[in-house]
């Protein structure tokens, strides 16, 4: 069986970036995937937007807007996986991605308590 790997995606007023962000994720080869958005009190309706097109969606809300590192820390705090990665907003993953950092992972011991990765953006 898959692992479950936690998502954890802050975001404040984000709604523009969310589609293409979870759908990447929907897009995993990888399947095992717990997606949790954690909103920093937003205006643009990014919640009612999640709940309308992403219900399967965890959503946890801020009364306020509690920075970035509070809502990862939050996310995090809620997560049920194995692994757990932190997402932007307006990032899209390609489909292969998780699947690839969980082989990497799994394949050496010594990566199983820390990995860092960088994305590149292309708009």
């Amino acid at each position: 069986m898959l692992p479950l790997v936690s998502i954890v995606i802050p975001n404040w007023n984000g709604k523009k970036y969310l589609k293409d962000c979870i759908t990447s994720l929907r897009n995993q080869t990888h399947n095992n995937l717990e997606i949790i958005v954690v909103d920093n009190a937003s205006e643009d309706g990014s919640i009612e937007y999640l709940q309308t097109n992403f219900p399967d969606t965890k959503v946890i809300k801020h009364s306020s807007n509690l920075g970035f590192g509070a809502a990862n820390n939050t996310g995090i705090s809620a997560a049920q996986g194995e692994y757990t990665m932190m997402l932007n907003n307006d990032t899209r993953l390609e489909p292969e991605c998780i699947e690839e950092l969980v082989k990497s992972i799994e394949k050496d011991e010594r990566h199983h308590w820390k990995i860092n990765i960088e994305i590149e953006f292309s708009y």
